[in-house]
């Protein structure tokens, strides 16, 4: 739900870049997945990223490539962000990167948790648990799907909600005496 003008300009542009009829300009470069070396020194991509208008960062949050996309994952408008994981090219590797990160906004975790086809990939599960920004459900409901070393890990750390640490020590217990009594 857009909060400022600055939200409402960006959705607008989101919907015209997904439908084709922008008229937004963004360097090729951006949009490629490993930027060759520039002929003549340029500004760091940061820097070039942070001189673009909102409408500039949503497009190249859905297009560009991946070192657009890591910078773009931090931004400051939430929607760029947002706009990021809708990006086609995105890894899972790129997503559990997001996951692991103490700045990912709670709607992007929401994002991440919601779409199945990422969490096919272990290490979003395990960075989603351990993020303490994942709601409590989705979190618990993930742990049966972890290792017994990572749960052994969850069940010990601070750095989790106690509803995790809990719900870990009680699958890690449950899988040690299994082990014990059908050794």
């Amino acid at each position: 739900m857009p909060e400022t003008d600055e939200d409402v300009l960006a959705e607008a542009a989101a919907s015209e870049i997904a439908a084709g009829t922008d008229k937004i300009w963004i360097p090729i470069e951006f949009l490629q997945e490993n930027i060759p070396p520039p002929k003549a020194p340029l500004p760091a991509l940061s820097v070039q990223i942070g001189r673009m208008t909102i409408t500039e960062r949503v497009k190249l949050a859905l297009q560009g490539g991946k070192d657009a996309r890591i910078i773009l994952s931090h931004d400051s408008n939430k929607v760029v962000r947002r706009y990021v994981l809708h990006n086609p090219r995105i890894t899972d590797g790129e997503v559990a990167t997001i996951v692991n990160s103490k700045m990912t906004d709670e709607e992007q975790i929401r994002i991440i948790a919601d779409k199945k086809e990422w969490l096919k990939s272990y290490a979003v599960r395990l960075g989603l648990v351990r993020n303490p920004k994942t709601p409590l459900i989705a979190a618990v409901n993930m742990l049966p799907t972890l290792r017994d070393y990572d749960l052994g890990r969850l069940a010990k750390s601070r750095d989790v909600p106690e509803g995790v640490v809990q719900q870990a020590r009680r699958i890690y217990i449950e899988r040690r005496e299994r082990k014990t009594t059908s050794s």
